[in-house]
């Protein structure tokens, strides 16, 4: 139950701290980011303990709900300010690096593009 609590109020708590010190500040992210791993494991500990008492269809459910969870901490690599100071960064440097390159040159141009476009449409409308 706190897990899910946490969880719900992660992007509030996200949003609400990205207008009081702006969506680039490290101050939001971290909190979200404490949040989120907060919620996974309360709801890690819930699921452990209750584990006996589960159907082996609802237990399968949870676990699925738990790794959909972890691959989701993912998201905050594409984030801000963790893209720009980070992921962004490097995609861009290795496609510059690697324009001269016949292939890779056109394979790490249309990473740098498609990261920089999912960052773009994706994050700055989700709002976390």
């Amino acid at each position: 139950m706190a897990g899910e609590a946490l969880l719900i109020a992660r992007p509030v708590v996200y949003v609400t701290m990205a207008r009081a010190y702006s969506r680039d500040a490290w101050t939001p992210w971290v909190a979200s980011l404490a949040l989120d791993l907060a919620s996974l494991a309360c709801t890690r500990a819930a699921t452990a303990a209750l584990a006996k008492s589960r159907s082996k269809e609802e237990a399968k459910h949870e676990r699925d709900e738990l790794s959909r969870r972890q691959t989701q901490l993912l998201h905050y690599l594409m984030l801000s300010p963790a893209y720009e100071r980070g992921v962004g960064a490097a995609a861009a440097s290795f496609a510059e690096s690697a324009k001269d390159t016949r292939g890779l040159g056109f394979v790490a141009s249309a990473v740098n593009e498609t990261l920089g476009y999912y960052h773009d449409l994706h994050f700055y409308s989700s709002g976390s």
